[in-house]
């Protein structure tokens, strides 16, 4: 459906011209900034499959930046554990083991066309970084002393597991970042990022 500008299209991310059809119905306009979100998308999609939707967008949008979401580290006692435990979910994990890391996950977005930038972080380094530069130090010892969570090393191993992917196929006519999110009509988030 659409309201006031906003329209909501389904698509399997799989089959391309079907999503690239249903999109131009819908007047998307490929020329536009576009940010794209994805939250625990790819990595349940086949390796190929992904690596093939971000060329897509590479491709077909003029501008274009990715933030995505994801797990990483399969190989450890933990990691081993979650994958396990999620494809006994009947939900594997498709193609963790193919971006099992942060450079491989970094370099997945690079060679599908996001070629300016791409950087990829653990959450645990993301909340941390977060944390330490959006809170005055007064805020810091404060949450310091609040016991928040019982299990902050299950927190952290977790964390550890997860990772957020910034990437970018330009710079935005020379101005990185802070040209995407001013071309797409929102303010910067307040707090720094990676950089893209």
């Amino acid at each position: 459906g659409n309201k006031g500008g906003y329209h909501l299209v389904t698509g399997d991310v799989r089959e391309l011209g079907q999503l690239e059809e249903a999109l131009r119905a819908a007047g998307v306009d490929f020329s536009a900034p576009t940010l794209f979100l994805s939250e625990c998308v790819l990595v349940y999609l086949g390796a190929e499959q992904g690596s093939e939707f971000l060329a897509w967008v590479a491709r077909t949008f003029q501008t274009a930046g990715f933030i995505t979401y994801e797990q990483v580290h399969p190989a450890t006692p933990f990691g081993d554990m979650m994958v396990k435990n999620i494809a006994a979910r009947g939900c594997p994990l498709r193609s963790i083991h193919a971006f099992p890391d942060l450079p491989a996950q970094a370099r997945r977005y690079t060679e599908a066309g996001f070629g300016y930038s791409s950087e990829a972080v653990t959450m645990r380094d993301a909340l941390s970084l977060s944390h330490a530069q959006c809170s005055s130090r007064e805020e810091q010892a404060r949450i310091a002393k609040v016991e928040w969570l019982d299990e902050v090393e299950e927190w952290n191993l977790i964390q550890e597991h997860y990772c957020l992917v910034f990437a970018s196929k330009d710079d935005f006519a020379g101005g990185g970042s802070d040209a995407f999110w001013a071309q797409c009509g929102v303010a910067k988030p307040a707090c720094p990022l990676p950089s893209f």
